[in-house]
């Protein structure tokens, strides 16, 4: 199976978690894609200090970049028309096969393909969830 995580609201919410999971499902022989809007070089540091374990990453502005798609680096980040943006981590999973993927933003969800679920990750009752989960190979 191919799993896409999301960084910002998930893994570095809940990083423990996250550090055992992806060790269970990559020692499992399941692929981990990092799945996140920032750079890469601004959130690698800390993927290695939360101890997460992955077999690719995406990162919609490193890949927008190598596209040479018109963006705009503004004071809180970098900036391109919504639908270009929304639509990016669905496209990637499309592309990459993914069969599920973790986010806290659901503006994503309607982007995502059939083949691909999207498991919206909600701090009140993620926990409850997570625990579940973890008892699935």
């Amino acid at each position: 199976m191919k799993i896409g995580i999301d960084f910002h609201g998930v893994i570095d919410i809940y990083p423990d978690i996250f550090s055992k999971l992806t060790k269970k499902w990559i020692d499992k022989g399941h692929e981990i894609h990092i799945i996140t809007g920032k750079e890469w070089k601004d959130i690698k540091k800390d993927i290695k200090k939360f101890d997460i374990f992955y077999t690719k990453y995406f990162s919609i502005v490193d890949h927008h970049q190598s596209l040479g798609t018109k963006m705009e680096k503004k004071q809180n980040g970098w900036w391109m028309p919504d639908n270009i943006w929304d639509e990016s981590k669905g496209k990637y999973c499309e592309k990459e096969q993914i069969s599920l993927h973790f986010d806290n933003d659901l503006t994503y969800a309607p982007f995502f393909p059939a083949c691909c679920t999207f498991i919206w990750v909600r701090e009140d009752n993620f926990t409850d969830f997570i625990e579940a989960l973890q008892s699935i190979g």
